[in-house]
């Protein structure tokens, strides 16, 4: 963990060197958890981080955080969430940041599942959103871009153009989850395909002079491969090169080139979370539905030969109990689930609300088909 600092630092202090002929230390390196200082407490000596700091260290984290800063550069990490629950990789929770999306881009977005919201991406924005607090100033990320037109990012496009006064988007595209024409559209990710979501470099600026809020966007050519990418970013040199094309925003919080008809705005949805809820007098064609059959687990719960799904069954099914047993007998062990149990391809298939049954499921129960 400690080599990326100190080649960071190395690279500062080389580049400092380069302009001035001169060596100096550079002191503005800090070893911490970004997301975990958003915590009030966490540089004060009151949580376990601080515990592992040196004093050193722990100074100019404290000077760091006492820094009016203005500016924010970074490129964070981005993924929603293990894909998996046998990787027990889960995204670490960040209390404090956590509770600001749930009271910013969650509250006002009218999406029905939010999940996306807590990629890592999404809270280094809320923090360095945070971080400016009422100064001018500017971030600049580079992250996955499906915040632009994602159903479920309403809320934070809404907030973005409440926090800033300018929103300048450089789409690298490259999202392999997509299919068809569009995936080839997409191009070569940026990254060399070393990672499947569509790529962005987003700047945000906050200032008083502006009197109103502006989306602009650029888009690179589709069909491109990550060395066109590359080349044409060397080629624009500098951000005022760019050429920027404005955005309409509609009153449904979509960033889109071409503005919607405004007759859909009169068109009967076909569901809604209003309509799912009330089930009386909703507008909507629908007032059930749900997200269709989910076993969590197919590759346990089918199969074209009926005595290997019944082995996989029963498998699966005392190896859970088993798992269970273990848990009720555990004494005064505090480790949480997570860290309990056993995580064997080939002896079991969990998933979240598998871990949180609090009794032994049947066969039945372990394999039959869940509705949202």
């Amino acid at each position: 963990m400690l080599l990326p600092y100190y080649i960071a630092s190395l690279n500062i202090e080389h580049a400092y060197y380069e302009r001035t002929h001169e060596y100096l230390p550079f002191e503005g390196i800090c070893f911490a958890d970004t997301l975990e200082l958003a915590d009030p407490l966490a540089h004060t000596g009151h949580t376990q981080q601080a515990m592992w700091m040196t004093e050193r260290n722990t100074e100019r984290v404290e000077r760091e955080q006492d820094a009016k800063i203005m500016v924010v550069i970074g490129n964070p990490p981005y993924n929603v969430g293990q894909e998996n629950e046998n990787d027990n990789n889960k995204n670490r929770k960040y209390d404090v940041i956590d509770k600001r999306i749930r009271e910013t881009y969650a509250h006002d977005s009218k999406a029905t599942l939010k999940n996306k919201l807590y990629d890592a991406y999404v809270k280094f924005l809320r923090w360095a959103t945070d971080r400016l607090g009422g100064r001018d100033g500017i971030v600049c990320l580079v992250s996955n871009n499906s915040f632009f037109e994602g159903m479920s990012f309403d809320g934070l496009r809404q907030h973005l153009l409440k926090d800033f006064t300018r929103v300048y988007l450089l789409d690298l595209k490259g999202d392999a989850h997509t299919s068809g024409e569009q995936r080839r559209k997409e191009g070569g990710n940026i990254f060399e395909d070393k990672i499947r979501v569509g790529v962005s470099i987003t700047l945000l600026v906050r200032s008083q002079q502006h009197e109103t809020s502006e989306v602009w966007y650029h888009g690179v050519g589709d069909y491109w491969d990550a060395e066109q990418k590359r080349d044409h970013l060397v080629q624009l040199g500098r951000w005022s090169n760019v050429e920027w094309l404005p955005l309409n925003v509609d009153s449904n919080n979509a960033w889109l080139l071409e503005e919607l008809p405004p007759e859909f705005d009169g068109f009967l949805p076909a569901g809604t979370q209003e309509a799912k809820n009330t089930h009386a007098g909703a507008e909507a064609v629908f007032t059930l539905y749900s997200g269709g059959v989910k076993t969590n687990r197919d590759s346990w719960a089918y199969n074209f030969d009926q005595a290997v799904l019944a082995a996989n069954a029963k498998r699966l099914t005392e190896n859970y109990n088993g798992e269970v047993d273990r848990w009720k007998r555990r004494g005064s062990d505090t480790t949480n689930v997570d860290d309990f149990v056993i995580y064997d391809d080939q002896r079991i298939k969990w998933s979240g609300d598998l871990k949180e049954a609090p009794y032994a499921w049947t066969l039945c129960n372990l394999l039959r088909p869940t509705f949202a």
